[in-house]
């Protein structure tokens, strides 16, 4: 048995059980390198220490949060053995000690009414209000710790997961933090619900950080604490809760924005940190088409809530999503090479753009309950998770009420003939009205736009572009959109033409439309109509835009105040351009670019050292990076000195992109060594600067091919 090393232990965890008898196997720690910002400590062998086994369970649950708590009460229900730990005083995670006391959308049933049934109950037992949509953090936590005794759970609070056990592909463990030293607990089937897929990607199963390519991630929140037990939600700023370093910088920073206060919380709460990639991953099309998984194990229900930036095409095209019931697979939760674990929680199998929908703290209670029903089955039974018979599982689900019974009846809607689609299309505009529901409200249906994009035959285009003939003002707009996204000039000439037009004022057009929930840019993809086409044409690939974009840059307003205006939407304009750019990869872009970045509001953003307070100024960074991909992409060398100079940015995700950038740009990888990286621009090496244009669009993880460049029949009408 091998031992995975994570994070180092806290130092504040109370006492661990007392060990049981022999066996104390010793496991060996493997060598291991640990870059952090430019230092790299030598290879060194540690010699191997002896870990007590202090447990052996059916399931262990690491992490015991808004999925892992029920998952821990699930299996225990089932007859499992089971031990829940985690690093906090109690459970309940982001929903408790988190700060985050409030439920958003979400399905409210299964596991998650029990517990709002239990919490309510313990608010008029204290007399306090509340206790459903919102609660006592306390209350709440003492719903779930009395669930947890009712059911047989052995709790660990307090107790913090340093490392996993694995013996080839099978994960057997997890190594905890206690004032003895290190002791393991085994376990039949192990639950990762750290949030962060943690014990996952310490064995080696794949993950992403935030959106693949960028590591764009939604904004987290530090618990503010008002009075004891009542807190408020002070969502901003970005995270990398896997870096202690990166942690510590957040909470610095997420106290000297928050103001007076009773009481901090002590880490950030991300809304989104690692994706593991499983063996199935569900994306924001997927979720637009109503996908129907045959394993579909948990059902979640909300609109799209990206608190941050989106990377995802279908938003930037305008079509912000409506109310959703997305199913969510069972193999979304099973690592990729690993057996013996299940990754429960936001870190489930998901694009960024697609968690918006599947975050919501009631679905997660659910999802862990399911969660810890197939980890006891797998346990109680003998067999591996990859190899549960899912069938029986639904069964189960259904009889515990965990999942509605129409999920495993319920097949995606069939769209209807493709020029109903065109017709429906050119009625239903702007594309983000499908977003104005009320929060009760489910959309039922197909959505045109998705299928006529995503149909691969030659008739769409056809009858796209026989509609285009006929029609005038938003409609001709979002037809044109469509068959940009097909690969059709018709497309592109009338998106010129309207934006020649929208950018010939003295300002750039502001958005005009109420878009629910959105807030300070980026934030719902709430941008300018005109935006939206601008994004779009960025797909055609042609020179001509670039016209548009040196107007674009001559009218945009990138003050902090330009910035931060929810209707002017500068941060879009800028990101738009980019976006084009990174694409197009035409050197000609090139003093465009570099004259958005010489702006101010633009220039110099990284922040090497100390705390940047404000999360606002980490958004003008985004959009300094944005440039500097984009110049590399065009040829230009001030690209490549861009990102390196956010090598050595104090967050993390900043640098993350900035490196992965750097590689994907140049092909070779010189680490984040920002000195290095320029010897080897100067010596003229692989490093050196050329047009290389996105040979894979950025979006390719959440479609089934590369928008806007399939070869398809022209006819300009």
């Amino acid at each position: 048995m091998t031992l995975t090393a994570g994070r180092p232990a806290h130092p504040a965890t109370p006492t661990s059980p007392a060990p049981v008898p022999p066996p104390r196997p010793v496991l060996e720690v493997a060598e291991q390198c640990a870059p952090q910002r430019g230092r790299h400590y030598p290879r060194e062998r540690v010699a191997p220490v002896p870990v007590p086994v202090v447990r052996r369970v059916d399931v262990l649950v690491v992490g015991g949060g808004s999925s892992g708590a029920p998952a821990a009460i699930s299996a225990a229900r089932e007859g499992a053995t089971t031990l829940v730990v985690d690093a906090g005083p109690g459970l309940g995670g982001t929903g408790t000690y988190g700060g985050v006391h409030s439920y958003w959308f979400g399905r409210r049933e299964g596991q998650a009414a029990e517990l709002q049934r239990r919490t309510r109950g313990l608010h008029r037992e204290h007399g306090l209000p509340g206790g459903v949509g919102n609660w006592h953090i306390e209350l709440k936590a003492l719903a779930l710790g009395r669930a947890a005794a009712e059911a047989g759970v052995e709790v660990l609070p307090g107790t913090l997961a340093v490392a996993a056990l694995r013996t080839g592909d099978r994960v057997r463990g997890a190594v905890l933090a206690g004032p003895e030293g290190p002791v393991a607990v085994v376990a039949e089937v192990v639950v990762d619900a750290t949030g962060d897929a943690d014990l996952a990607a310490w064995c080696g199963a794949p993950t992403e950080y935030g959106a693949v390519g960028t590591h764009t991630v939604m904004w987290s929140s530090l618990a503010r604490f008002e009075h004891p037990g009542v807190t408020r939600n002070t969502f901003g700023g970005i995270a990398d809760v896997s870096n202690v370093e990166d942690s510590t910088r957040a909470v610095l920073a997420a106290r000297r924005r928050g103001g007076p206060a009773h009481d901090h919380g002590i880490q950030p709460a991300a809304r989104e940190s690692r994706h593991l990639v499983g063996e199935a991953t569900v994306t924001l099309t997927d979720q637009l088409t109503q996908r129907h998984w045959p394993d579909v194990v948990n059902l979640h229900f909300s609109n799209h809530d990206v608190k941050g930036k989106g990377e995802a095409l279908w938003p930037q095209l305008g079509l912000i999503p409506p109310n959703l019931e997305v199913e969510l697979p069972y193999r979304a939760l099973l690592p990729r090479g690993l057996d013996g674990l299940l990754v429960t929680g936001k870190a489930l199998s998901a694009t960024h753009d697609a968690l918006a929908a599947l975050r919501m703290q009631a679905d997660l209670e659910n999802l862990g309950a399911v969660t810890g029903a197939a980890a006891a089955r797998c346990a109680l039974e003998g067999v591996a998770p990859r190899a549960l018979d899912v069938p029986r599982l639904q069964r189960v689900l259904v009889e515990r009420g965990l999942l509605p019974a129409r999920a495993l009846r319920r097949p995606a809607p069939v769209p209807p003939p493709v020029p109903e689609l065109v017709a429906e299309l050119v009625r239903r505009v702007p594309l983000h009205a499908y977003s104005d529901m009320g929060r009760r409200e489910t959309y039922r249906g197909a959505i045109p736009l998705v299928h006529l994009v995503l149909d691969p035959g030659p008739r769409v285009t056809d009858a796209l572009l026989t509609a285009l003939d006929q029609a005038t003002g938003p409609g001709r707009l979002v037809l044109a959109q469509a068959l940009v996204c097909r690969g059709a000039s018709a497309g592109v000439e009338v998106l010129l033409e309207r934006l020649h037009l929208a950018v010939s004022g003295p300002a750039l057009p502001a958005r005009e439309a109420r878009i629910r929930e959105a807030q300070l840019p980026p934030d719902q993809s709430a941008m300018p109509q005109d935006a939206y086409l601008l994004y779009t044409l960025a797909l055609a690939r042609d020179p001509r835009a670039v016209a548009v974009w040196e107007r674009v840059a001559e009218l945009v307003d990138v003050s902090p105040r330009g910035l931060r205006d929810p209707l002017a939407g500068s941060f879009y304009w800028v990101d738009a351009v980019c976006a084009g750019a990174e694409r197009l990869g035409d050197p000609a872009a090139v003093p465009l670019l570099l004259r958005l970045r010489e702006r101010p509001g633009l220039h110099a953003q990284w922040r090497h050292h100390g705390i940047e307070p404000d999360d606002f100024q980490e958004r003008a960074a985004l959009l300094e990076l944005a440039l500097g991909r984009a110049l590399a992409r065009c040829g230009s060398a001030h690209g490549t000195e861009v990102l390196v100079e956010y090598l050595d940015d104090c967050r993390a995700l900043l640098a993350e992109q900035a490196h992965r950038q750097l590689v994907a740009v140049y092909g070779v990888d010189l680490g984040k060594d920002a000195a290095a990286w320029l010897r080897r621009l100067a010596d003229g090496g692989p490093a050196t600067a050329r047009p290389l244009p996105w040979e894979q669009d950025p979006h390719a993880a959440d479609l089934p091919f590369p928008v806007g460049m399939r070869p398809v029949p022209n006819r300009i009408g």
